[in-house]
């Protein structure tokens, strides 16, 4: 993509970060966003490829400061039990373009992190199935439940050969 500063025509450019205050809800963040700077004016730009990055940068550190899932993590979560976003979405009850803003960076709702988190474990997704069977096909169910049954029994093995503190 070409590159050129609307404000003088120039199309040479430095990146720069530079740290930012920033207020995500009801918390004050510090975060360093990226930018680029016309070499000529010093007009500052965004990201030409990525404009949407300072803002996912913010989220990002909302969700680190609040322990919150990050959009790869809610990704893996999906994979791991083979479900598509649509069919992921309507189990945990949310609609599947929320479910891809999420997933490509926007930030979660309260309500929807703690869905995302009970569907972390194997035994939370499982009740979440076993409370919504009629969305799956007969064949799709009987694989989930399987895929889920032996992700519990990994899951249990996994806390067992952890000591308690």
């Amino acid at each position: 993509m070409e590159r050129m500063c609307y404000e003088c025509g120039n199309d040479s450019f430095k990146e720069i970060n530079v740290l930012k205050s920033v207020k995500v809800k009801e918390l004050e963040l510090e975060v360093e966003h990226h930018y680029f700077v016309c070499s000529n004016c010093g007009e500052r730009y965004a990201d030409f490829d990525r404009p949407n990055e300072n803002l996912i940068r913010n989220y990002n550190e909302y969700r680190q400061r609040k322990n919150w899932l990050m959009p790869e993590k809610i990704r893996d979560i999906r994979k791991k039990y083979h479900l598509s976003q649509k069919e992921y979405a309507s189990l945990l009850g949310i609609s599947y373009s929320t479910l891809s803003a999420i997933e490509n960076g926007s930030l979660q709702s309260k309500a929807h992190e703690s869905q995302f988190i009970l569907s972390q474990s194997a035994m939370g997704m499982k009740r979440l199935v076993s409370s919504n069977k009629d969305m799956f096909s007969a064949k799709k169910l009987a694989e989930l439940l399987s895929l889920l049954d032996r992700l519990i029994i990994e899951e249990y093995e996994k806390l067992g050969s952890k000591s308690v503190i």
